[in-house]
């Protein structure tokens, strides 16, 4: 009797696994049908295993992949998703006829307490709001006016960093 608890304890988390894969492959499918073709992967690592060649670099690694399955390839690389283009053709419509559907940056949950929201320059999604900051940031902080402005500061402050070093260094040694 307790073989069979111990048979359907351990068989039933590998039966919903199962079920749950195919259930995600068949909405993945629904879902997909507009996205480039894509090699096999693995379920949780994704392409990640086509990386995994010694003594190849990486550009030499993408340009076997994309020589094997074309020139526009989806690859899914952990849970992050990236569009590997080596045709130029595609290369001019991705960042010229649908330059804005490529604009944005992920959206990183790990980026959304310390970037207030993703309302950052380096973390804003592209829009409104994104080239407003831009805007501001070149004219207020990089302008060539502003930057001779605190010319004398930034020599102060490198100085200090210098002296600073330098007494380090004539210190106790570890």
């Amino acid at each position: 009797m307790e073989a069979y608890y111990t048979i359907t304890a351990l068989s039933l988390p590998i039966l919903l696994l199962l079920i749950s894969f195919l259930f995600s492959q068949s909405k993945l499918k629904k879902r997909t049908n507009f996205l480039p073709p894509s090699p096999p992967s693995l379920p949780i690592l994704g392409h990640l295993h086509l990386f995994m060649k010694k003594n190849s670099s990486l550009p030499r690694t993408l340009a076997a992949i994309s020589a094997d399955h074309g020139p526009v390839i989806l690859l899914r690389l952990g849970s992050r998703t990236v569009l590997l283009v080596s045709s130029s053709s595609a290369s001019v419509e991705c960042f010229t006829t649908n330059d804005l559907a490529f604009a944005s940056r992920p959206f990183l949950p790990s980026i959304r307490p310390i970037s207030f929201n993703y309302s950052g320059l380096a973390t804003a999604p592209y829009g409104h709001h994104w080239r407003t900051f831009r805007r501001l940031t070149i004219n207020e902080l990089v302008s060539s006016s502003r930057l001779r402005s605190f010319a004398d500061t930034r020599g102060a402050e490198l100085r200090a960093l210098l002296t600073k070093l330098l007494d380090d260094s004539k210190g106790d040694k570890y």
